[in-house]
């Protein structure tokens, strides 16, 4: 008889077997009557459910179900077939193999299962290696899947789904290549990409766009519209893309004070609301939009606009059961007021540090020199913020509590041609109250010296009372 290895099949092997001697434990026979009654159901072919084949069975297995189900309170479960008693465990006869093999899978985690076993036959052992499918049945026993082991290498916790307890605890974002082609300024068709922010309590999307490329600028500026839609929220959850990792967008959340979650690699189910909302999205949005007419981004984002506010957030989602609309104002928020637009853009600024080129006291920044204040030309090293996809200007910051000090602009070269200067030396003015004294000369027992030449005197004179000099005129004279 084939074995079909399931979890219920002891199960149904056991109701199986319950249903051929039904009949014996519903009517027991009379004295006499069984040995009848048990050849004529072992004449019968039983067809069995589990492989739909069909088989017979003798008259002294009959008798053993029969004596087994008689007095047993669950019939099924007493015809069940019993599990070996080293189910689960290693024979000692190959332990010395599967010590290799635990050892194989360990050092190279990325390899099949087949792969496995040939380097497995490849060691020398005193006994032979075990089958296929005895390592394959081992593989698994310890937690080796080989359809998804790529996957499995991630999987250091259980999958749960969650939901936060407020409005604005936390908002997921996500790009979305679109399924329809977009005509752009140039006349060329290209496929757009969506960057989408949704609320995790509410189901609410606090903002969706369409532009050309995911990039960092692209984040920051769609997210930007968000909060200025819906407010700051206090964490943002994203994965692990090159967009996501960009400076700007990391010093800016720091600003703002909003945490940056990210996903594990490999596990865009923990992303899962934020992916749910792409399918409304294309099968809704996208199917009503005609396909025989061209459209550019700005019709799309139009579009999109509109059917987010009027149709997704006013229809009942299918989980929470609730509007996302109402849900967002009637459940309880930790969600903050936005600020104004001028302090966000300045948020999203990276900071370096540069070097003060001392002769005309500039900077550079991605190739771009800027031009700083006189106040500050004196200082070797200064602390900057700017974003690199707008470098119209930059900020300097102060190095102990980095806040913004001066905005500086690039240089501006015709402007300085002009010839006008500044003076930034200093000068010593002459003390007014100060009169010179032409034709006097300077009297060394009356006047006042500096110090240290008044000390080089007097200490000569103690040690050289007696010494002097001969000047050239004094020579002469005593010639």
């Amino acid at each position: 008889m084939g074995r079909k290895k399931d979890d219920n099949h002891a199960y149904q092997q056991g109701l199986f077997r319950y249903k051929i001697i039904s009949d014996l434990l519903a009517r027991p026979p009379r004295p006499g009557e069984l040995a009848e009654q048990l050849r004529k159901i072992a004449s019968q072919k039983h067809l069995q459910p589990w492989n739909q084949v069909e088989r017979t069975v003798t008259i002294r297995t009959l008798e053993r179900w029969y004596a087994a189900s008689r007095k047993a309170e669950k019939p099924p479960e007493s015809l069940q077939p019993k599990l070996r008693a080293d189910r689960g465990s290693v024979r000692k006869l190959f332990a010395e193999h599967f010590e290799s093999l635990a050892h194989l899978r360990r050092s190279y985690p990325t390899w099949s299962v087949q792969l496995i076993y040939d380097n497995l036959c490849e060691v020398k052992f005193v006994v032979p290696p075990p089958s296929y499918s005895t390592v394959l049945r081992y593989l698994k026993s310890i937690g080796y899947c080989p359809s998804s082991s790529r996957v499995k290498r991630h999987k250091l916790r259980e999958i749960r789904s969650f939901e936060v307890e407020f409005v604005g605890q936390m908002w997921h974002m996500d790009f979305h290549k679109g399924s329809r082609m977009v005509v752009t300024e140039d006349g060329k068709f290209s496929q757009p990409i969506c960057a989408a922010f949704i609320d995790d309590k509410s189901r609410l999307i606090c903002h969706a766009q369409w532009f050309l490329n995911e990039t960092t600028e692209v984040l920051v500026h769609s997210l930007t519209q968000a909060i200025l839609k819906r407010g700051l929220p206090r964490t943002f959850y994203t994965d692990n893309g090159a967009a996501m990792k960009g400076e700007e967008l990391k010093a800016g959340l720091d600003v703002l004070g909003i945490k940056h979650e990210t996903t594990l690699p490999y596990s865009p189910y923990q992303n899962g609301k934020q992916e749910s909302f792409w399918q409304p999205l294309e099968a809704r949005l996208m199917k009503m939009i005609p396909k025989e007419k061209r459209i550019t981004l700005d019709i799309l984002n139009r579009i999109t606009q509109a059917w987010v506010e009027q149709d997704y957030h006013d229809r009942v989602h299918s989980e929470t059961k609730e509007k996302p609309i109402d849900r967002f104002f009637n459940s309880p928020s930790v969600i903050r007021p936005g600020i104004s637009f001028e302090d966000l853009r300045r948020s999203f600024r990276m900071r370096t540090t540069r070097n003060v080129r001392k002769t005309d006291g500039t900077i550079t920044l991605e190739g771009v020199r800027f031009e700083i204040p006189q106040c500050v030309r004196h200082m070797d090293q200064l602390t900057l913020r700017y974003a690199r996809w707008d470098l119209g200007e930059a900020e300097i910051l102060c190095p102990t509590t980095f806040k913004s000090l001066f905005t500086i602009l690039p240089l501006n070269q015709l402007s300085n041609s002009n010839g006008a200067r500044k003076e930034v030396g200093i000068i010593l003015e002459k003390d007014n109250n100060e009169t010179e004294k032409e034709g006097t000369f300077l009297d060394l027992s009356t006047d006042s010296l500096p110090p240290l030449l008044a000390r080089c005197l007097q200490k000569h004179a103690e040690q050289f009372p007696m010494s002097g000099y001969l000047s050239l005129e004094k020579r002469n004279e005593n010639t």
